[in-house]
């Protein structure tokens, strides 16, 4: 095997062969035996020996991997052949050798980790009608990591006598972490090739509070852009990083956000939406018309549907329709007609309107009091 069929470099994740994830696709469920997946693998060394295999005729190269094992809380580091790996990822070394001392004090984690949060399992519940339990599957979730000093690699051999390149790790962070399987603080060394930066922002959550609402992302519709409003509903911490579940005003999905989105935030401290304008306001008397409503403004309405179900929607009325009792089209002239005639009663309106929360898709409303209870305005104007 030549350097150029070398496909691991020093910081690849890689796996063994068995792992059910491929470089391409990692959303995947393991159901039955979650305990015989392998972890996710930190190239951090490569062995280039002189000499080629007898059998095969090809250079054994091997790698020197780590990876943190949660049931012993050690990190582990183990020589694998090239053959009995895939890769997972290519990362890239994130550190500058020359600035490695300013990360003293600052946190770092195993490059894995985010392969191995992703790690999930299935089960079937037999007990309930077997549906499917999903659950993660964290036997290899390496901890946060706090940098309390900079090692150099005693070995000067660093680089391969025939390609050049390097092969060994020249430094290694001296890290320091809780260690809830021993009960205790724990130290190891780590090459620098094998972690990356953790930035948790922090000084956000000096900004942003949980029950206020946020000007964040947009909305399109009909070649318009709406800012979108939400809420803050939690504030999680998973591993390393900040997360913020928020559900938007507008299309009320809820959304799961890294804190560091953030950055750009604007509090939305007006008034979202007007006083309800049906019944008794200011203005009198309000019945429910179509003449409430005005072509391509914003709309939010309590909707009773056909199965009696109550919905708060925001809508974007597209057109107004109008029928006869035979449900036949109408003009909005021959409505006013039969409106003006007392036989109102016999025609039929429609709001065809973009719905937000079947995402932005066109519906149908039908404007009577028994389905349309309440009404009120968007106060948004597009951007």
């Amino acid at each position: 095997m030549s350097q150029s069929d070398i496909t691991y470099k020093e910081g690849d994740l890689v796996t063994l062969k068995t792992h059910p994830f491929t470089e391409k696709s990692t959303d995947i469920f393991i159901q039955a035996k979650a305990e015989y997946t392998p972890p996710i693998l930190n190239i951090f060394e490569v062995l280039i020996p002189n000499e080629y295999n007898e059998e095969t005729g090809e250079k054994d190269i091997q790698y020197q991997c780590i990876y943190y094992n949660t049931k012993t809380g050690i990190f582990e580091k183990k020589w694998f052949k090239h053959n009995e790996l895939k890769l997972i990822k290519k990362e890239v070394i994130e550190f500058s050798e020359s600035s490695l001392i300013e990360h003293i004090g600052k946190q770092v984690i195993l490059k894995s980790v985010d392969l191995e949060l992703n790690m999930r399992k299935s089960h079937l519940d037999i007990d309930k009608n077997s549906a499917q339990k999903k659950s993660h599957h964290l036997d290899f979730l390496p901890p946060p990591l706090q940098v309390i000093g900079v090692e150099e690699n005693g070995d000067k051999k660093l680089f391969s006598k025939k390609t050049g390149k390097q092969v060994k790790p020249k430094y290694y962070f001296k890290v320091k972490w809780y260690n809830s399987i021993k009960d205790k603080f724990s130290e190891d060394i780590i090459p620098i090739s094998a972690i990356k930066k953790v930035e948790k922002n922090e000084n956000l959550l000096e900004i942003i509070k949980v029950g206020e609402y946020y000007s964040f992302g947009t909305i399109s519709i009909e070649k318009k852009e709406y800012n979108d409003v939400v809420e803050i509903k939690v504030i999680y911490f998973n591993t390393y990083f900040y997360q913020v579940e928020v559900k938007s005003l507008l299309t009320q999905k809820v959304d799961f956000i890294d804190l560091k989105q953030f950055e750009e935030i604007e509090k939305f401290e007006a008034e979202l939406f007007s006083n309800e304008l049906l019944g008794v306001n200011e203005l009198g008397y309000t019945r429910l018309e179509p003449v409430l409503f005005t072509l391509n403004n914003l709309y939010k309405i309590k909707y009773k549907d056909k199965f009696g179900r109550i919905t708060d929607r925001i809508i974007y009325v597209e057109e107004i329709l109008y029928f006869d009792e035979k449900y036949k089209k109408i003009s909005v002239n021959e409505y006013k007609q039969k409106k003006k005639a007392n036989t109102k009663d016999f025609c039929y309106t429609y709001l065809k309107a973009k719905c937000f929360l079947r995402n932005i898709e066109t519906r149908h409303f039908q404007i009577d009091p028994d389905h349309i209870i309440s009404v009120k305005n968007v106060e948004l104007q597009p951007k």
